[in-house]
């Protein structure tokens, strides 16, 4: 099952424009949180810690 969610992420990702779209989803979290107060180093590691976007292999617990 696993394989088949990584599989579909893939095919996903490799749409025109989504990858792009992603970048662009993560800039605008980072630059709400620095806007929030966070410093640009809490964002970038907030962002990486806890992305909007599932992590490939995520059980989504």
């Amino acid at each position: 099952m696993t394989k088949s969610m990584m599989d579909a992420q893939l095919k996903y990702f490799k749409q025109p424009g989504k990858v792009q779209e992603i970048a662009k989803l993560n800039r605008a979290y980072f630059e709400a949180l620095v806007e929030e107060g966070f410093t640009e180093d809490q964002a970038l590691k907030i962002i990486t810690a806890e992305s909007l976007l599932p992590k490939a292999g995520s059980t989504g617990k």
